[in-house]
């Protein structure tokens, strides 16, 4: 029911348009390899789902004992002739036999229905949970649904009508033209097999999550170059740099380099020593060391730290340089003069060094350390996952969620 203008207007029924953009298809609509390879999907190896359809195949048969020790005999007897239909009916071990063929057929469509609905919604069936194999919708990389796991049985058992059918449809994903082993009831049915031990769970939401927005963020800027007292300060080779020769106290001594610029050229034969500190020093007359050390100058304070981390269990770390975080870091993992700090997990959900941070001018350098539930940022309220080893700015508001842990990039409190 809706109201526009004082009109009442009522809705009969509403249409959705279906018009879900799928990530992960090529220009031409078709499923991309190369992406669901970059999320850590691994096509499952042919010899184990072969071991996977053994393991049902036979689950299939053995719900079907009862009929065939029971009831199957007795039927023998029958279609042979050594018992008529009158003898068939009042032979002893027929009401037994009807139950066991009943209590067969119970379970058949019990197990029946019972793996194709867990291979729509889950992708797995007994075989395929036991060796480590899952189904999913080629395109989209979820569930493939009920309906077309019933497609794709019914392919397969069409083929049984040919004589060569089974052997040609065992080969044809051989022939998949994607290197994706799918066969040709794979293709009927848009299912792909993966492995799900040595690749990414498809139907572990959190991590698939993490790898899709992996996919999609783009990394953080690279670091500003630092220019080095010992090579050129600008793209001219020529230009005068200081070569380091050693290093008081009060800074460090170096030696002008010689240079074919004319306009900074310094006596050639002058082994004096000037003071390699910022500043143009071009045309400039080399400075006398003095003749005795230099009386010893109190080195600079560090600067203050401006920003903080402000984490859900209470703690406030300042981000004053390298900052390890994570469950337990051990001090082999934290590089030297790095500041290690230990939070708080009752879930395990965060890895002993989970991530590190670092000051820059205007925030922090974050880095996943290749966790194992990885980072996420928000900002705006807009959620990115943070590649592991790469390094993202976050700003003062910023929030970065680790395992079931959070925190907020701050300013620093300043007295």
């Amino acid at each position: 029911m809706l109201e526009r203008k004082g009109v009442r207007v009522t809705t009969i029924w509403e249409i959705e348009d279906d018009d879900e953009e799928i990530e992960g298809l090529d220009d031409s609509g078709r499923p991309d390899p190369a992406y669901a390879a970059s999320l850590g999907l691994i096509r499952a190896p042919m010899l184990r789902r072969a071991a996977a359809f053994a393991v049902d195949l036979a689950a299939f048969w053995l719900v079907q004992l009862p009929l065939l020790v029971f009831a199957l005999p007795l039927m023998l007897l029958y279609l042979t002739g050594a018992v008529s239909l009158y003898g068939l009916v009042y032979h002893p071990n027929f009401v037994f036999a009807v139950v066991m063929a009943g209590i067969s057929v119970v379970f058949v469509i019990a197990l029946g229905v019972s793996q194709l609905a867990a291979h729509g919604r889950r992708g797995a069936t007994l075989g395929k949970a036991f060796f480590g194999v899952r189904s999913v919708n080629v395109a989209t990389l979820e569930r493939p649904g009920f309906w077309r796991i019933v497609l794709r049985l019914l392919v397969v058992t069409a083929s049984a009508l040919v004589v060569v059918g089974p052997v040609l449809m065992m080969l044809s994903p051989f022939w998949d033209p994607a290197d994706r082993r799918r066969g040709w009831h794979d293709y009927v049915g848009r299912v792909w097999l993966v492995d799900v031990k040595r690749g990414l769970h498809p139907y572990d939401e959190k991590r698939m999550r993490i790898a899709r927005k992996a996919v999609r963020v783009e990394p953080a800027p690279e670091r500003e170059r630092r220019v080095s007292l010992a090579t050129s300060s600008s793209d001219d080779a020529e230009s005068i740099a200081f070569r380091p020769t050693a290093r008081v106290s009060g800074g460090v001594l170096g030696m002008a380099r010689a240079t074919t610029d004319p306009r900074r050229t310094a006596p050639a034969e002058s082994s004096s020593v000037v003071l390699g500190v910022p500043g143009d020093l071009r045309g400039a007359p080399p400075v006398q060391a003095p003749p005795r050390r230099p009386d010893p100058v109190p080195a600079a304070a560090a600067p203050a730290h401006t920003h903080e981390l402000a984490i859900d269990s209470g703690q406030r770390v300042a981000v004053a340089g390298l900052v390890i975080l994570g469950r337990a870091p051990r001090a082999e993992d934290v590089p030297q003069g790095a500041t290690a700090v230990p939070i708080p997990d009752d879930t395990r959900s965060i890895s002993k060094t989970h991530l590190s941070a670092r000051p820059l001018p205007d925030g922090v350098e974050v880095v996943d350390l290749g966790s194992t539930n990885g980072c996420e940022i928000e900002r705006a309220g807009q959620t990115r996952a943070i590649p592991p080893r790469t390094p993202i700015r976050a700003l003062p508001g910023d929030r970065v969620r680790f395992g079931d842990r959070s925190l907020v990039i701050t300013a620093a409190h300043t007295d």
